[in-house]
C-alpha cells in the first residue's frame, strides 16, 4: 500500500446538518429546511460547482419563504461554523504521511472548501485530490475517481479509499482501490488497524 484516499465529510471533518438544524431552526421548520436545502438537487449543484452560494440562497429563500434569516445565516458563516475538523482522525494523519501519500477525493462546495482549506493545517498533509466543485462531478461518478488516478499516477492496486458512503465505496472497488466503509467517524484508527495500515 502506497497510497491513501480520503473523503472529507464524516472521515476528516464533521458534518451534521440534523444537528446543525435542531440548533439553528425553529422546530416548526426544520423538516421542511432540512428537505429543501441539504436533501435538495442544489445541494448537489453546489458540489458540482455548478450553483453560486448567492444563486443557491436565492432559490432557498424563495422556497422557504419564512425562513429568509435562517437560509442567510446558513450560507453567510454558520456553514463554515458547522464544518469542524474531527480532531481524533485529523492528528492520524501525520502519522500516515511518514509512509503513504495522502490525497483527498471529495464532494465538496467551493467556497466552502476554499474556507476550511485555509483555515486548518492538516490540509498541509495531503499530497494532493480532486474537489468535486472544481471538476463540476461528484461521486460516485467514475469520472471524479480517473481525475485523481490520472493526475497523480496513482496505481489503485497500491490504494486504499476511506469513505462514509457505500455508493462512493463500490464505485472505487470497481476501480480496483481497497477501500474502507467509515460508517462510524469515530472508528477510523481502528479501521486502520484492523486494515494494517498502522
Amino acid at each position: 500500500m502506497k497510497n491513501i484516499i480520503f473523503d472529507l465529510g464524516n472521515v476528516l471533518i464533521l458534518f451534521d446538518p440534523m444537528k446543525y438544524v435542531n440548533e439553528n431552526v425553529s422546530s416548526e421548520k426544520r423538516e421542511k429546511f432540512l428537505n429543501v436545502v441539504f436533501n435538495s438537487s442544489e445541494w448537489l449543484d453546489l458540489d458540482k460547482g455548478t450553483l453560486s452560494y448567492e444563486d443557491a440562497k436565492k432559490i432557498f429563500k424563495d422556497r422557504l419563504k419564512d425562513c429568509g434569516k435562517e437560509v442567510d445565516g446558513l450560507f453567510e458563516d454558520n456553514l463554515y461554523g458547522m464544518l469542524k475538523p474531527i480532531e481524533k482522525n485529523v492528528k492520524i494523519l501525520e502519522k500516515l504521511k511518514e509512509k503513504y501519500k495522502l490525497y483527498i477525493l471529495s464532494n465538496f462546495h467551493k467556497d466552502s472548501f476554499e474556507t476550511i482549506s485555509s483555515r486548518y493545517n492538516f490540509f498541509n498533509y495531503f499530497d494532493g485530490g480532486i474537489v468535486s466543485a472544481y471538476h463540476n462531478c461528484i461521486k460516485p461518478d467514475e469520472k471524479i475517481y480517473k481525475l485523481l488516478i490520472d493526475k497523480y499516477n496513482i496505481n489503485p492496486t497500491e490504494t486504499l479509499f476511506i469513505d462514509d458512503l457505500e455508493k462512493n465505496i463500490l464505485k472505487a472497488q470497481e476501480l480496483g482501490i481497497k477501500t474502507i466503509h467509515l460508517i462510524d467517524y469515530t472508528k477510523l484508527e481502528e479501521e486502520l488497524r484492523e486494515s494494517k495500515i498502522i
